[in-house]
């Protein structure tokens, strides 16, 4: 369970849908407080940032399990996906540096075959073949 906050009183709502803007602005006073159960993070992203001010609260709350959503393919750098593994994982992932002394930039094949066998457990993934049939392949 993330975090030990308690909260002072219940909390009568089954579900929570904020911004990343007013997440920020109600965390201290009102966010933190809540004992969530689950956590989804659209647009999660915007997470990548090992050093982002919405990565550093959302570690701080108390929770149980987190599910990350994003369009955007993981294709930047390891430290970016490093970020993510550590925030849905932090027990397993915990050190940066070794991290990306194990997979560096994925310049080899067993790096990516690897690091592919690490992320299978954490990931779901769709094709935009398997939902547009439209679009062409990648050249």
């Amino acid at each position: 369970m993330r975090g030990t906050t308690v909260p002072s009183e219940l909390n009568k709502f089954q579900i929570l849908i904020t911004s990343y803007e007013v997440f920020l602005l109600d965390f201290a006073d009102t966010i933190m407080n809540i004992p969530f159960q689950f956590i989804i993070v659209d647009e999660a992203h915007r997470l990548k940032n090992k050093n982002a001010k919405i990565l550093s609260a959302l570690k701080r709350m108390p929770c149980k399990r987190v599910l990350l959503l994003t369009g955007t393919p993981i294709q930047n750098n390891t430290s970016e996906l490093w970020s993510l593994l550590n925030y849905i994982h932090p027990e397993k992932f915990i050190s940066h540096d070794d991290f990306r002394r194990s997979f560096g930039d994925l310049s080899s094949k067993e790096q990516v075959e690897r690091l592919n066998k690490i992320l299978k457990p954490y990931m779901l993934r769709r094709m935009k073949e398997d939902v547009e049939q439209s679009i062409p392949p990648l050249q």
